[in-house]
């Protein structure tokens, strides 16, 4: 009973983590949750890795974030969580794109696009795209970048995600 209540707990922190900004604090949970992590089940674990990949990403720390979301997306297709792995595929490719590997970061990002077609959810499609705009940014195609971000404010609006639809506002400006 303690094992699932943990896993919901840190699970529901995640975002916590990231609107908040309180990157710090999550490595530290996400770093002694490292046991809880391994006594999971593919679905737990595909839940806890895409919140220590994100933390991780946000804490710069690319390689070791690249290596929980490919974790996690593994995870994901075992148990069958579509959801969890179009997240894991964006923060890979959101990961590719900040290493400077686009051509990685294309390919992700259309893998990551494909499977969040699927669940028809604007927010996920919206982020999945992010990820692959960041590259425009990136590589300073400002026109690229700023259709680019123009479009996904429409899609986070359509997906009623006021927050991030204002982080795709303050990207475009």
């Amino acid at each position: 009973a303690h094992l699932a209540q943990a896993v919901e707990l840190l699970a529901g922190l995640r975002w916590h983590f990231w609107i908040r900004g309180r990157y710090a604090e999550a490595v530290q949970w996400f770093r002694e949750a490292d046991a809880l992590i391994e006594a999971c089940s593919p679905a737990d674990q595909t839940r806890l890795l895409n919140g220590y990949a994100i933390t991780l990403l946000h804490a710069s720390r690319l390689d070791d974030a690249m290596h929980f979301a490919r974790r996690a997306a593994a995870c994901a297709e075992v148990s069958g969580l579509a959801w969890e792995h179009a997240y894991a595929l964006a923060v890979q490719t959101w990961l590719a794109v900040m290493d400077g590997r686009e051509a990685e970061a294309e390919a992700t990002a259309a893998h990551a696009v494909r499977a969040s077609k699927h669940l028809n959810q604007p927010l996920m499609e919206g982020f999945c795209r992010l990820c692959i705009a960041y590259s425009h940014v990136y590589a300073l195609r400002h026109e690229q970048a700023m259709l680019a971000m123009g479009e996904l404010m429409e899609m986070f609006e359509r997906a009623n995600d006021r927050h991030m639809r204002i982080f795709a506002t303050m990207c475009l400006g």
